[in-house]
Order: C-alpha cells, then sequence, then structure tokens
C-alpha cells in the first residue's frame, strides 16, 4: 500500500462549479493558504451570500439566510472555510483552506490499511490450518498446495 503523501495546501484537482468568483477555483488549485475577496460586494448581505454559496448551506427554498456568512466545509478534493467581514462596500470574504480534507485521507488510508491487515490475519488462519491438516494425512486426496506461489493458499483440483 502507498504511503500517505506529504501535507500540501496546492491541491490541483480542486474545482468549483458554477460559482461567482473564478478566482476562488485559481486560489483553491494554488499553494496560498488564505484569500480574501474584496471589492466585489455590495455590502455584506452580498458576501455572506457568496459564502453561504460557496460552502453549499443554501436552504431547501434557494435562500442563503440560515448560513450566517460563515462556516467551513470538506469537499472531495479540499476543505475550507469561509467568513464574511467588514460593511457596506468594505465588505469582504475570507477563505481559508483547512487540513480537515488531508486529514480525513488519512485517515481513510489508515482504515484501509487496517482491513488488508484483517484479511491477511483471515488467510492466514485456514492455510495454517490446511498445512497443518496436510502433514498429519488429513487432507483429502483430491486437494493439493498451490507449488511455489508464495502464498499459503491451497488450490482445489476437480476431476
Amino acid at each position: 500500500m502507498a504511503a500517505v503523501p506529504a501535507f500540501s495546501w496546492h491541491t490541483p484537482q480542486a474545482t468549483l462549479q458554477n460559482y461567482s468568483y473564478p478566482q476562488v477555483q485559481a486560489f483553491l488549485r494554488g499553494p496560498g493558504e488564505a484569500l480574501t475577496l474584496s471589492g466585489c460586494f455590495s455590502g455584506i448581505a452580498d458576501a455572506r451570500k457568496a459564502v453561504c454559496e460557496l460552502l453549499g448551506k443554501s436552504n431547501r427554498y434557494g435562500s442563503y439566510g440560515s448560513c450566517f456568512g460563515s462556516g467551513s466545509c470538506i469537499e472531495s478534493s479540499y476543505s475550507i472555510s469561509a467568513e464574511a467581514r467588514g460593511t457596506g462596500r468594505n465588505a469582504h470574504v475570507v477563505i481559508r483552506k483547512t487540513q480537515a480534507w488531508y486529514q480525513a485521507q488519512v485517515k481513510h488510508k489508515e482504515g484501509h490499511k487496517q482491513e488488508l491487515q484483517a484479511v491477511k490475519q483471515l488467510l492466514r488462519k485456514p492455510a495454517a490450518a490446511a498445512a497443518a491438516a496436510a502433514a498429519a494425512g488429513a487432507v483429502p486426496a483430491d486437494v493439493r498446495p498451490v507449488a511455489d506461489s508464495g502464498v499459503d493458499i491451497f488450490d482445489l483440483m476437480s476431476d
């Protein structure tokens, strides 16, 4: 199993679909940790809406009122937190990449590693029992060990 890659803020596979601010996708794919969007909002309500849209936190009616303009999310290739700040024309959005996506990937890989170890243990037990039975002469004539495979598996021969 491949080793877990070293942490990096660079996430070239990050994608945002139908988001109003294309510079955010460029930021997500780049090496930077934080981005401030400013000068593109008419006021704090507009900035809050942009945050909620970015985080995918709209209610079932398409309104962003329940988001309150801050929060975080973990997507399939990145994780971020975002917050709307300021007032009036000074309203802006601060977006920060977080390590949550990376940590989830590490945890997922560790889970696979543990599962693989458990499967290996399960495969060893029957193979060890079959080898002991073969040594004791208790193996049926139609069962023979697989030769030179390097793996403890028995092959069933068919007539």
